[in-house]
């Protein structure tokens, strides 16, 4: 059955998404945790990687829209000359 579920929260989104999807060596659905996202952070940034992005567990998808739903923390890099 084909069901648009864009207006469905993000929580029910990834569950549907695992039920459907076939992860393989090319495809692999992302991990989150829901809690300690500071430790998360520093985690991310002590293994050299870019940073994360947060978004809220009830937000749903507009296609097309950046949503104040969603925020992208990198690591701050010091100037270079």
């Amino acid at each position: 059955e084909n069901e648009n579920v864009m207006g469905r929260p993000q929580m029910e989104r990834k569950a549907l998404l695992q039920e459907v999807l076939e992860e393989d060596d090319r495809v692999v659905l992302s991990d989150y945790i829901e809690a300690r996202g500071v430790d998360y952070y520093n985690a991310v940034i002590a293994r050299g990687l870019e940073g994360i992005i947060a978004k809220r567990k009830d937000a749903r998808y507009i296609p097309g829209t950046r949503s104040k739903d969603w925020v992208r923390s990198r690591r701050r890099r010091p100037w270079t000359a």
